[in-house]
């Protein structure tokens, strides 16, 4: 494979075929017997989270700016904000799973989902979001009591 740019070539070792073959998702880390309740939440899937993310992060840019905020602050309360947009993102997309299921199993897209294709039962899932309602309450109030 070759890229142009600026009249300069550039080749690789590889070729498109052979970086897929070599490329592994993020889901395929994980053992196999996980992998629907990680499909569940849309691990392999991170535009949920960026969106869920980036207005934690413009408010505390804009805060830290503002406040003059030391950096090893700033990044902590980065790196907190972002757990908490994946804990609240995980569940939101197990909670909709769970509730949009038939809906689901119609919809040519969302017919594979976990929960819509029968991979896991809707009790499952439900222990599985109140699990994570349970990890979700313990971040939350322990960053509020220890990191406010």
């Amino acid at each position: 494979m070759s890229i142009s740019l600026a009249n300069k070539k550039f080749t690789s070792e590889f070729t498109q075929a052979e970086f897929l073959d070599v490329k592994k998702t993020l889901l395929d880390v994980f053992p196999p017997a996980m992998s629907p309740y990680l499909e569940l939440i849309r691990l392999g899937k991170p535009t949920g989270l960026k969106l869920m993310f980036w207005p934690f992060a413009w408010g505390l840019t804009m805060a830290a700016y503002s406040f003059k905020m030391p950096w090893d602050t700033y990044t902590l309360k980065l790196m907190q904000y972002l757990l908490s947009a994946f804990i609240i993102r995980s569940s939101a997309c197990t909670i909709n799973d769970i509730f949009d299921r038939k809906t689901d199993a119609g919809v040519e897209r969302t017919k594979n989902r976990p929960v819509a294709s029968g991979r896991i039962s809707v009790p499952a899932a439900s222990v599985y979001v109140l699990v994570q309602y349970v990890i979700g309450i313990f971040w939350f109030y322990f960053t509020v009591q220890f990191f406010a």
